[in-house]
């Protein structure tokens, strides 16, 4: 008896692009990239317009999920699930750009500054949230998307250290825009050389490695064939901010793999039954804890006052611009002066009106309620990603996101005013939304330290 065949017409387009793969990978492909590529640059082609790789992988991003949404229907009600789970973080998030768009709409250079927003919060910070919330369907994905951070801090780290070698930045012959000036100054300080990787600034380089090292040491942590990847990735991180040659960046690092350790300790104490030997050890570790502190207290002193005088004034020239912004904030707290205006009047010394803590930047531009609303966005979300699973069932990804929030609050508090990283922390954000809250997780340690 002959066999027949059943022919099967080719599936429509739309139903093939259903499937949510192809905009998985153009995700995971932009997280990988947009640190590998210098985001004060645009690549230079002879008879052609500048272009930015990082902005063709978003405009494809875009192009891809507005084409779902129009002609496929999209089924959103998995973001809108997370969003709602979320709705206090989401809530504060909102009112924060409800603020920045105000003070830029009200701004003599309105449409300037709208242009910039919509450039940089929505076409690349909130895109990158929305996507991350829209493609992580389960822990694996979130995995995925972590391993391609710490992925490209490796890259990151390769090219601060050769640039290091050479003393020259790598791209200064490739790219060209108006804001590279930062970047391709001098950035000597003391006859020492100061990399910048990627980054316009050595400090953005040193806050990327403070906050990536979490991530980094989690991964490491994992049961896994790919450790040695992953050791790498933790020494090129910790030699990126030593690379920066920044007090504060290795004072933070510093502050970053102890908070690693204190997690993991608690992950024992929970896991440790001998009474005994908790006991034991706490007081060893109070004792020690308490010897290292003061022996090391002093060098951390000198350290944040400056072991040089150029150390020193630029302390002194932090304290001075804290001193004249506050007043200034508070005459106008409501919507700010606006970017054209929010430096008028603040800033002392050679180094002219340059500011180093971003949320006084915040303050000064939106007003004292943004200020505040930015800085209730990084604690509610690092306790919304500390709470997320409970130590006592392991270590997971979203106690070290927690970690890694504090650590770039306290960058943008205590050390400059650059937003470069803040889509990393957008990344963090849709990570942290896209997670089940205390159900126990994959992703956490199976064996803990």
């Amino acid at each position: 008896m002959g066999s027949t065949t059943t022919f099967k017409p080719p599936m429509p387009l739309a139903q093939r692009l259903d499937n949510p793969r192809a905009v998985r990978w153009v995700v995971l492909f932009l997280i990988f990239c947009i640190f590998l590529w210098p985001g004060y640059g645009e690549l230079k082609v002879s008879g052609l317009p500048n272009v930015a790789p990082p902005r063709l992988i978003k405009t494809l991003l875009f192009l891809m999920l507005a084409y779902r949404f129009l002609n496929v229907g999209i089924e959103l009600r998995r973001v809108g699930e997370r969003i709602s789970q979320h709705w206090v973080l989401f809530g504060i998030l909102f009112f924060y750009h409800l603020l920045l768009i105000l003070s830029f709409a009200l701004d003599q250079a309105s449409m300037v500054l709208i242009y910039g927003y919509v450039k940089e919060e929505v076409f690349t910070n909130l895109l990158l949230m929305f996507a991350v919330i829209f493609v992580v369907r389960d822990d694996d994905d979130i995995k995925s998307i972590v391993k391609a951070l710490v992925l490209a801090s490796i890259g990151v780290a390769l090219i601060a250290a050769t640039e290091s070698f050479v003393k020259v930045n790598l791209f200064k012959s490739v790219v060209s825009n108006v804001n590279t000036a930062l970047a391709f100054g001098d950035k000597t300080r003391d006859l020492r050389y100061r990399a910048n990787g990627t980054f316009s600034h050595p400090l953005v380089l040193a806050q990327y490695a403070a906050v990536m090292l979490p991530l980094a040491w989690w991964l490491f942590s994992q049961p896994s064939r790919k450790k040695i990847v992953w050791l790498i990735a933790l020494v090129g991180l910790v030699t990126c901010s030593i690379l920066s040659v920044t007090r504060s960046g290795l004072v933070l690092l510093i502050v970053s793999a102890i908070a690693i350790t204190l997690v993991s300790a608690t992950r024992w104490w929970y896991r440790c039954k001998n009474g005994v030997l908790k006991m034991l050890l706490l007081t060893q570790a109070i004792g020690w804890g308490f010897l290292v502190i003061f022996s090391v207290s002093g060098w951390i002193t000198r350290l944040i006052e400056g072991t040089t005088r150029e150390e020193s004034s630029s302390s002194f020239y932090r304290l001075e611009v804290l001193r004249s912004a506050i007043p200034k904030i508070l005459s106008s707290p409501l919507i700010g002066y606006g970017p054209t205006h929010a430096m008028e009047g603040v800033g002392v010394g050679r180094m002219g009106n340059i500011i180093d803590n971003y949320f006084l930047l915040v303050g000064l531009e939106s007003g004292i309620f943004a200020a505040m609303l930015l800085l209730v966005l990084f604690v509610v979300a690092s306790k919304t990603a500390w709470h997320k699973f409970s130590l006592k069932q392991g270590i997971s990804i979203h106690h070290m996101l927690a970690i890694s929030s504090v650590i770039f609050c306290m960058f943008l508090l205590f050390v400059h005013a650059l937003p470069e990283l803040l889509p990393l922390f957008y990344i963090f954000l849709g990570l942290m939304a896209s997670a089940t809250k205390n159900k126990k997780s994959s992703i956490a340690l199976s064996n803990p330290l």
